[in-house]
């Protein structure tokens, strides 16, 4: 792990701020250029998805450490040392993507589909800069595979944030797979980002346990945001085959 690049760039930083302009770009273009959005209105749908993103992302870094707040409320107003959480960052991301899209009258299912690939493989780069500034990191453990920071107890711990990128860059692959044999099988209905909320959220509330945080009642943010991802995953899933099914009757 490396805080800092050339002893005064954080790392941190740069890799989330590179995952950040990867999701506007690529998403962007994918909107444009497969599912058939206009630039302006793909760019508009971002400013707010990422905008939601930040707010929730920040809110449940609150919830993860409500413990820490309760002790002392002064904290609370020393938000430059809040924690993030990125599962509550997709939860309010979403929903204000979703608002914006009916706003716009546009399709949910195609602009999801093309965020889909773009989100796992920035969160595989996000967490590479989360192991460098030795955040979000696992709880104690006695395994070979367990990695000492040079913040905080000098004891091994899991590597949590290398097996959540590596978790991303897998689900974005398997994505890319299935895109591949959907363009061959013509639907306008949304495969890809529910798959993605049923696999990314099965990982981050099993493998969340290994991870270090006090969370709220028993279990962390990240876990809760996983639980609702797989069950909209699911329904959405099965909304997206019960309506192919039907316009194949038809």
């Amino acid at each position: 792990m490396r805080p800092y690049i050339f002893g005064i760039v954080n790392t941190y930083y740069i890799l989330w701020g590179v995952a950040l302009i990867l999701i506007y770009l690529w998403i962007t273009r994918r909107s444009v250029r497969i599912y058939g959005m206009s630039r302006g209105d793909a760019s508009e749908v971002l400013w707010w998805v990422l905008f939601g993103a930040l707010v929730g992302a920040s809110l449940g870094g609150y919830l993860d450490n409500l413990g820490r707040y309760l002790e002392d409320p002064a904290r609370l107003l020393h938000f430059w040392e809040n924690p993030v959480s990125s599962g509550a960052g997709f939860i309010c991301g979403g929903l204000a993507g979703i608002w914006k899209l009916r706003r716009l009258g546009l399709s949910v299912d195609k602009f999801a589909e093309a965020s889909s690939i773009p989100l796992a493989f920035a969160l595989a780069i996000g967490r590479l800069g989360c192991f460098a500034a030795g955040c979000c990191r696992g709880l104690p453990t006695d395994s070979p595979l367990g990695v000492r920071f040079p913040t905080g107890p000098n004891i091994p711990v899991w590597p949590s944030q290398l097996f959540e990128s590596a978790a991303a860059f897998l689900i974005g692959v398997v994505l890319f797979a299935v895109e591949r044999y959907r363009r061959r099988v013509s639907s306008d209905y949304a495969v890809l980002f529910p798959l993605f909320l049923i696999t990314y959220g099965g990982y981050r509330f099993t493998f969340d346990f290994l991870r270090e945080g006090r969370g709220t009642f028993g279990l962390q943010t990240g876990q809760y945001a996983g639980i609702i991802g797989v069950i909209t995953g699911i329904c959405w899933l099965a909304r997206s085959i019960r309506r192919g099914r039907t316009v194949k009757i038809q």
